[in-house]
Parts: structure tokens; C-alpha cells; sequence
């Protein structure tokens, strides 16, 4: 077991003791200060994704569609097999940010459509940190791979969630069986690397921003990031996002990747292309 899995076990089980203590049930809490130690530094616990990897994740068979000539209106055959990995490597949004996503989650605002990236109990959205609630503009990829034609689809069925097939599970994360099978699936196209795995996505999406030259509090609102302690951006400074739509939609569309099978998404693509969402819904101030 990581370290870091034993270290979250010992704090439940020690608010477990000192419930117990207050209760005067047991004298002590012998839990207390008990740690693993990690051996791992936090940046060498996940790494990107390599060219290579990449290469072998977006030739496998969810990604038949992107073999065809003109890739303009895909409809896959599995829409979140298909989409929930475009959609981490280029709007770097966690696994249970995309999976739990529902019809509302994509909205137009100021001419640009955007992932809405919130908690909503009534409906069982969580995200990890008060930070992970962003505005992140729809990279123009996505658009052309028929994100927004997918979209639109589910609002004319009446379903609310964007993934009808990844239901919850019985914690709630809409992202447990996806997780399952998208570790499957990186063995099966042999991808599987030491310490790579589906948040390595996310660790791409956070390199490309920084070859693209996109400055750092832009980049950490687009990935919900709130910055290390000794670094310079505090979470007042990125909180709410604090850039324009427009800022925002320049930021990510310098996000790209020289991956051979991404191709025919990439070309023809225009970094100051917002098209509309073709069925645009309202969010709350």
C-alpha cells in the first residue's frame, strides 16, 4: 500500500480514538503523531505521459474515429471511452471532474463555450478543493473531435449527464469503474510505464501550458491548482479564476502535442476560433 493510502488511514482511525478519548472509552489516543514515511517526493510520484505513450493510448480501438479522413462531426462508439481522455489532456480536468459531468457542466459565456467545473450535492458533484471550482474554455481540439455535437445530443434526449454510462458507485465517484477500465486499457495497448496513469494526463495538460509560454497564475486557473507553500501564488490571487473568458480561451488553446494519431484533430485548428455551444445553458453567478 502507497504511503500516502496507510498515512489517510491513520488519520480516520485517529479521529476514530479521540472520539473514543472524549467519549472516555479508552484513556489515550495511542494514533497520534504514527506516520509512514513516504520515500517518494510528491514530484516524482506521478510523471506525463511520453510521446510514445500517447501515441499508443489514441491508436487503440475507442479512437477508430480519429483513422477517418475528414474527422469533422465524430460520433464514436463510445462517447466517454472516447472523450473523458481528450478531454483530461486538453482542458486538464481531473478523472471525477469529467466523469461526473452532467448537460449543465457546458455552458457559452462571452461568445466561448466552457467546462463549468463545480460541487453540487443535490446531484452528488464533488471536487477535491475550494480552488477545483473553474471556468476552463473548451480547447478548439475538443470542438472539432464533436465534443459540443455530443453535448447537444444528450440535451435533446433529456439525459442531464453528459457520461449516462459511468453511474457512481456506491461512494458516490462517477470515476471508480472508468478508473478500471482505463488501466485495463493501458495495458492492452501496451502503455503501462512505472508511475504513469490516468492523472498523468493532467501532468501533460501542465507542461504543454508551460511550453506554450502561458504564465503562471493563468495556468494555475485553468488546472485549479493553488500553488505551493513557498510559491508566490496564493489561492486569493487564482480564486474564482480572476481572468477574463477570453484570457482564459487564448491560455489553453496554446495547448498541443506533436502526437501523430492527434493529428487530424490539430490541423485546420485556429487558436482564436470560439465556436458556440450548440445548446447553450445558464449557470449561477
Amino acid at each position: 500500500m502507497a504511503a500516502a493510502n496507510c498515512n489517510g488511514y491513520m488519520t480516520r482511525w485517529a479521529g476514530m480514538m479521540n472520539w473514543l478519548v472524549k467519549e472516555e472509552l479508552a484513556d489515550r489516543n495511542p494514533c497520534i503523531g504514527l506516520r509512514v514515511a513516504d520515500p517518494v517526493p510528491v514530484r516524482d510520484k506521478r510523471r506525463p505521459f511520453s510521446s510514445d505513450q500517447l501515441q499508443r493510448i489514441f491508436t487503440g480501438s475507442p479512437f477508430d474515429a480519429l483513422k477517418q479522413p475528414c474527422p469533422d462531426g465524430l460520433t464514436p462508439a463510445n462517447p466517454s471511452q472516447f472523450y473523458v481522455p481528450l478531454i483530461a489532456l486538453f482542458s486538464g480536468l481531473r478523472q471525477n471532474e469529467i466523469c461526473q459531468q452532467t448537460t449543465e457542466d457546458i455552458a457559452e459565456l462571452d461568445g466561448v463555450p466552457c467546462f463549468i467545473v463545480k460541487g453540487d450535492p443535490s446531484t452528488g458533484k464533488r471536487v477535491k478543493t475550494a480552488s477545483s471550482e473553474r471556468i476552463v474554455p473548451v480547447h478548439p481540439v475538443l470542438v472539432r473531435a464533436g465534443l459540443l455535437d455530443h453535448h447537444c445530443r444528450r440535451c435533446v434526449s433529456g439525459e442531464t449527464r453528459l457520461w449516462p454510462d459511468l453511474r457512481p458507485d456506491r461512494f458516490g465517484y462517477a470515476s471508480a469503474y472508468f478508473s478500471k477500465w482505463f488501466a485495463r486499457y493501458l495495458s492492452q495497448v501496451d502503455a503501462k510505464r512505472e508511475r504513469t496513469s490516468f492523472h498523468s494526463f493532467r501532468h501533460c495538460f501542465r507542461d504543454s501550458l508551460r511550453a506554450g509560454g502561458v504564465e503562471r497564475e493563468l495556468a494555475f486557473a485553468l488546472g485549479g491548482w493553488t500553488g505551493s507553500r513557498s510559491g508566490t501564488v496564493s489561492v486569493g490571487d487564482i480564486y474564482g479564476s480572476g481572468f477574463a473568458i477570453s484570457a482564459l480561451h487564448e491560455a489553453i488553446s496554446r495547448v498541443s502535442y506533436d502526437v501523430a494519431a492527434l493529428r487530424p484533430l490539430i490541423l485546420g485548428v485556429s487558436s482564436s476560433s470560439t465556436p458556440s455551444v450548440a445548446r447553450p445553458t445558464m449557470i449561477d453567478d
